[in-house]
């Protein structure tokens, strides 16, 4: 007997993406603890260990799911915790879960000559970033006592449909709001931008704690807007080094997660639910304390609400709309500027028993600007990426 798990919009424009997190400790418990305690978290959210059927569009598995064979064991010696872990693991194949090959989620256990890492990777298209990490946490606290948190809602129904409003409604509604048409040469010039830019490159900064308070206090803005000023600074500067023109006004962007926010989905959702949202059109210079009052305009529940339905509904009727012009994205215009915030994950608290992590590494998505934090009270990365991290690299060289 199967049971299926259909994607949603969101997930669909995930498909082609992992998602993947390294936990690395100085010890940690058993593997056939790690192993049992799986065990019981892929019970209790079995579309982890289905696999994708194209023609149904949908996660499809047995109602009685098998949950053995999804840690592997990895013996690393010569190996140490400072290193990249994602090298010491195969890599998740989302070309074999697209074709149905292998299931969404699978873990290792590395053990290293001064320590272990639990590393985890699965597809994006069931889980974002909240979905992910709670699934971890829920992993640890069943590892660590034997009891766990309250499970996630895994219900897709729960989401708005791709028809709530007719399609002529859908171009009305979208036409008022300023949605942007991309027409072919839009289309065309995002595939070259992500030929052209769409590269490996890295370039992160650290920023203490004690830093960020220091900017906290002489600001009056949260982390949030105090990093998001502080990154787009770096950017301009880089840029009219680089001897660009003059930076002009950017529009710019956040990856929000809409649980709680948007379309009655409670905080516990499992899947994919965040989306990037709009905070504004700024000039460079714009305090942190400006970004913070635009967020929050921006993350009003009924604006979301109407973004959220009609994105639902665009693709449903596979309209050209989109709610900002995505063919600006990750080139060095600066005329977009993308920031996911990951901090709100506190992905370093995580537990299997043996006290918190050293560190933890980020799952390494093409986001142009990321903060991440790797372990309890340590600095925050502003992680750059493609185009953002080759212009930085110019200005710092």
């Amino acid at each position: 007997m199967f049971t299926e798990w259909k994607l949603s919009p969101f997930d669909v424009f995930c498909l082609g993406m992992t998602i993947k997190g390294a936990w690395i400790y100085r010890s940690a418990p058993d593997p056939s603890r790690l192993e049992e305690s799986l065990g019981g978290i892929l019970r209790r959210y079995p579309l982890l260990t289905g696999r994708y059927d194209a023609a149904r569009k949908a996660v499809v598995w047995d109602r009685t799911p098998d949950t053995e064979g999804f840690l592997s064991e990895v013996d690393a010696p010569g190996h140490k915790c400072s290193e990249d872990m994602y090298k010491l693991v195969p890599q998740y194949n989302t070309d074999d879960f697209k074709k149905g090959k292998c299931p969404a989620f699978h873990a290792w256990y590395i053990r290293l000559d001064d320590g272990v890492a639990v590393v985890a990777q699965g597809a994006h298209a069931v889980m974002d970033g909240c979905t992910f990490y709670n699934l971890i946490k829920e992993w640890a606290l069943l590892t660590c006592s034997g009891k766990t948190s309250r499970s996630m809602t895994v219900d897709q129904g729960l989401l708005p449909g791709t028809t709530a409003f007719s399609r002529e409604e859908t171009v009305q509604k979208v036409t008022e709001a300023q949605w942007v048409k991309l027409g072919m040469k839009d289309l065309l010039r995002m595939v070259l931008n992500g030929i052209r830019y769409g590269s490996k490159d890295r370039f992160s900064i650290e920023v203490s704690q004690e830093q960020l308070g220091r900017l906290r206090e002489e600001t009056g803005a949260g982390t949030n807007a105090v990093l998001c000023a502080l990154a787009v600074d770096m950017l301009h500067k880089a840029s009219e080094k680089a001897g660009k023109r003059k930076c002009s006004d950017y529009t710019l962007l956040e990856v929000a997660d809409l649980r709680g926010r948007a379309c009655g989905i409670g905080e516990d959702f499992f899947g994919n639910f965040s989306q990037a949202v709009v905070m504004g059109r700024f000039s460079p210079g714009t305090p942190a304390r400006a970004i913070r009052e635009a967020a929050g305009k921006a993350l009003a529940p009924e604006r979301l609400d109407m973004t959220v339905r009609l994105s639902f509904c665009v693709n449903g009727y596979a309209l050209p709309y989109f709610f900002f012009n995505a063919s600006s994205m990750n080139t060095p215009s600066l005329d977009l500027i993308y920031i996911n915030n990951q901090l709100r994950l506190k992905a370093w608290d995580t537990d299997f028993g043996c006290g918190l992590p050293l560190r933890v590494q980020q799952a390494e998505l093409e986001d142009m600007v990321k903060f991440w934090q790797s372990s309890q009270d340590g600095p925050v990365e502003i992680i750059f990426t493609g185009a953002a991290a080759k212009l930085l690299k110019k200005y710092h060289g």
